[in-house]
């Protein structure tokens, strides 16, 4: 949950909440088909560290978004590890790094003006974004051959472990049913 709090007032001005039932049943009860972690970020232990720390988490976040906003997947693919996790709850099972850009790939062909957008970032050794995913449907994707050259607008949120300037794991939350009945497939 993230609360935007106006102290002057004492009222809350904006909330988020992004609850993720499929990770919870995958804790309490194991799958490994569709494995889920319970990891905790790492402490610093000094405070030029950990400002080290967010300033690098941030500037690969901010990278990340760039190459994928300007479909540059080659610069995209350089700032994920070779052995990073993608969880996507709507997904049958975590993908690596290698089923990601191909995701991407396909993704990029159905909406040419594809971006994703942030509205906050929080950086440490985990970065958490919170944002948007825009695009106009202009080629096919699996499922629908013809195009539907409608918009679509879906919130995201993002949780993603940074370490050496890369990507190792993401934990992706999207309203899929927005894209659907986005799309005029609901």
């Amino acid at each position: 949950m993230f609360v935007k709090f106006d102290r002057k007032h004492g009222v809350i001005l904006e909330e988020y909440d992004y609850f993720d039932s499929a990770t919870i049943a995958g804790q309490l009860q194991p799958d490994p088909a569709h494995p889920t972690r319970g990891t905790r970020p790492r402490r610093s232990r000094s405070t030029k560290s950990r400002r080290r720390t967010i300033r690098r988490s941030r500037r690969t976040s901010r990278s990340y978004l760039g190459e994928f906003n300007r479909h540059d997947l080659g610069a995209f693919s350089a700032l994920i590890s070779e052995e990073a996790t993608w969880s996507d709850a709507a997904e049958a099972k975590d993908w690596t790094k290698t089923e990601l850009l191909a995701d991407r790939a396909v993704g990029v062909k159905a909406f040419s003006d594809l971006s994703m957008s942030t509205i906050y970032i929080w950086a440490g050794d985990y970065v958490v974004q919170t944002g948007e995913i825009t695009g106009t449907n202009d080629g096919p994707l699996p499922g629908i051959t013809t195009p539907t050259n409608k918009k679509i607008a879906i919130p995201y949120m993002g949780v993603f472990q940074v370490a050496n300037g890369k990507v190792v794991h993401a934990w992706v939350f999207e309203q899929g049913s927005a894209f659907a009945t986005q799309l005029g497939l609901k």
